[in-house]
């Protein structure tokens, strides 16, 4: 455009030169002072985590450059940024890798590629399996009453090993496991009240008013020395009723 020039006037002139020199003046007041130590701890806090090794990748692509690392620093880093179970993988490999990008010249895959491509595999591996296992579980319902069914009638049919006797000689015959144990039965001792102190029931079960647990230490010997002479009276009176049963009454 053609700039009409006033009588006595020059036209205004643009304070930059270029618009590089207005860049650069911008930059030099507004940008960041320290462009290297910022990309450096941005580096320092990245991680994989939840990213997929493709996402991952392409964020620390974005600052490799700016941290004025040179290839081997820059793998060590990325190999530490990595998720550990992917960096297994990785140092599973047959040939591992020895640079960061393809080499264009024998077309070997570098630490990027080999990273993505096992972790592609691996997601694809785990949805897989994710999806039988659904279809697993589906199937199992169905045929989950059939198999209980089955796994009861086959209960009543296991195997029973032949018990022994102490000499080491087989007695022939199968101990049933449903029978019940009558001598471990006997040696139970009998139950007793903790509330009473009486045999044959439980503190549940107590009709008594009394209740040993509040009473003090003579007052629980004396009663319990009641109790055993009572019990000692009770046992001689049915003992002489016996007797008297077993002797024979002279007839008149």
């Amino acid at each position: 455009k053609h700039v009409r020039l006033q009588q006595g006037r020059l036209p205004p002139t643009f304070p930059y030169a270029s618009w590089e020199a207005f860049k650069n003046e911008f930059q030099e007041q507004f940008g960041d002072p320290n462009p290297v130590a910022t990309a450096i701890a941005k580096m320092e806090a990245l991680q994989q985590g939840t990213d997929t090794c493709d996402e991952f990748t392409v964020k620390f692509q974005a600052l490799a450059p700016r941290t004025h690392y040179n290839d081997a620093a820059l793998i060590e880093l990325y190999k530490k940024k990595l998720n550990r179970r992917l960096l297994e993988k990785l140092y599973s490999l047959p040939n591992m890798p020895n640079m960061l990008q393809r080499n264009q010249t024998t077309g070997d895959k570098g630490w990027y590629q080999w990273a993505m491509q096992l972790d592609r595999q691996w997601r694809e591996f785990g949805a897989q399996k994710r999806v039988d296992g659904e279809a697993r579980k589906a199937t199992g319902s169905t045929k989950g009453g059939t198999s209980a069914r089955s796994g009861q009638q086959e209960q009543g049919k296991a195997w029973n090993a032949p018990s022994y006797n102490r000499t080491g000689q087989g007695t022939g015959q199968a101990r049933d496991p449903n029978a019940m144990d009558v001598d471990q039965t006997r040696c139970r001792p009998p139950v007793k009240c903790f509330k009473c102190g009486r045999e044959g029931h439980y503190a549940a079960q107590c009709r008594s008013h009394l209740d040993i647990r509040a009473m003090t230490y003579d007052q629980i010997r004396e009663y319990f020395e009641e109790e055993s002479a009572r019990k000692k009276d009770g046992e001689e009176v049915k003992r002489k009723q016996e007797e008297a049963k077993d002797f024979p009454q002279e007839s008149e």
